[in-house]
């Protein structure tokens, strides 16, 4: 569907579920949703790329680039697979590093995500050609040396080109979208699961492949319940009391988990011992929500504060209530509904939250019909802050393109019909 997808995008064709469904999945359309929404998700972050539905009747899609940069269109009159979504990534790391970003951070985000200097890429080309002289002649990126600096160092800024086709706006509010999407990955466990998620079993299956979820569920349990009792794990732990006989899946259990905690619970899995391995569980972004919850008991929430408080960014400080149950009923998180982690949602975030400080709900100024709307409370402010946020959601979006297998060069061949 990916290649689908990319090839209506380099034509400039529209595309709909129902062509999608017959020319695509064909015999497996009963997976549609699922497919789908991966797709989607790896076309935008992968390749820049956003679909965008222009008829909600017929449910027609459009592709265009995301952000509004063009540097596709600018390649070979436009030819070749989109390579926008390394240049959103490139941009992200500069805005993390306060608007410069060193060389070394550069290529030490593009290293974790298989690109590498002097290694071509089966997508994004020789990439030190693509950065520093390509896109710096395009006017995307500006490369050079830090002053004063000796030996000589090299950092990258946002070049005239980025600044005319986006902004610092415009990447804040496509970061909080990546946050919320990359928050519903994860399926969260249902009410029958949870009197297990402090148990110390892990029950395992035969297959490795059908036990993967499995696998993390155990893991994502182990972690919290190390959470909740404030006790450090390693590496050796993990392996011996949750992956036990299938040790060989540890990398990817490991990593799927640690991000699982992070965007669903709010919780950080920090290493802070690199010889040994050894983690300790933080709540993300210094949010202190979870310990003033009966005495730091139950399932963390902080996860889902913050969403809340990335909408209230998102729309530029106050988050329409319409807005924030939008967001949380597309995560499966309803008014007046119990939900097995984060319990009646409408008395956390308009009761709990605000007496806490993390919220303020009030009604919209000279609204009649009455309208409301939550704002950052003051112990939102305390404990965190905007700055701590963006350099948070930059840290997901580069996590979240991590998390899509890159097809190899010969399916790269295949798509382009090159030789």
């Amino acid at each position: 569907m990916v290649k689908f997808l990319l090839r209506k995008y380099r034509t400039k064709e529209p595309t709909s579920d129902a062509e999608l469904l017959n020319e695509v999945l064909r015999d497996n359309q009963e997976h549609y949703p699922v497919v789908f929404r991966q797709a989607v998700e790896c076309v935008l972050l992968v390749f820049g790329v956003d679909v965008k539905e222009v008829d909600r009747r017929k449910h027609i899609y459009i592709m265009v680039p995301t952000l509004g940069l063009t540097c596709d269109a600018m390649q070979r009159g436009g030819q070749g697979l989109p390579k926008a979504g390394l240049l959103v990534v490139v941009l992200s790391v500069i805005l993390q590093n306060r608007d410069r970003g060193p060389e070394e951070e550069i290529w030490g985000a593009l290293n974790k995500m298989g690109v590498y200097v002097g290694r071509e890429h089966s997508i994004f080309g020789e990439p030190r050609e693509l950065l520093t002289q390509v896109w710096v002649r395009d006017g995307y990126l500006e490369y050079r040396q830090v002053p004063d600096s000796t030996p000589a160092r090299y950092e990258f800024l946002w070049g005239p080109r980025a600044f005319a086709e986006t902004s610092k706006e415009k990447f804040t509010e496509y970061l909080l979208k990546v946050n919320q999407r990359a928050f519903r990955s994860f399926p969260l466990p249902s009410a029958e699961d949870l009197p297990l998620c402090f148990s110390s079993s892990a029950t395992e299956e035969a297959l490795p492949q059908e036990a993967l979820n499995k696998m993390v569920a155990n893991m994502v349990k182990f972690l919290l319940r190390k959470y909740r009792t404030k006790e450090p794990t390693s590496d050796a732990e993990l392996l011996n009391e949750v992956l036990r006989d299938n040790q060989e899946h540890y990398p990817v259990v490991f990593r799927q988990a640690v991000e699982c905690v992070l965007l669903v619970f709010g919780v950080d899995v920090k290493e802070v011992d690199r010889r040994k391995h050894i983690y300790i569980m933080v709540p993300t972004l210094g949010l202190t929500c979870d310990a003033m919850q009966r005495g730091g008991q139950g399932l963390p929430k902080a996860g889902l504060l913050v969403v809340v408080l990335s909408v209230i960014l998102q729309n530029r400080d106050r988050g329409p209530e319409e807005e924030i149950w939008g967001a949380l009923n597309k995560m499966g998180v309803y008014v007046g509904r119990e939900h097995s982690i984060f319990g009646e949602p409408r008395e956390l975030l308009t009761q709990v939250w605000v007496r806490d400080g993390y919220l303020e709900y009030r009604q919209v100024p000279d609204s009649t019909p009455a309208r409301y709307e939550f704002l950052w409370g003051p112990r939102a402010f305390a404990e965190t802050s905007k700055e701590k946020f963006t350099e948070y959601l930059l840290k997901v979006n580069q996590r979240a393109f991590r998390s899509f297998p890159l097809p190899s060069a010969e399916d790269v061949r295949e798509e382009v019909g090159g030789p």
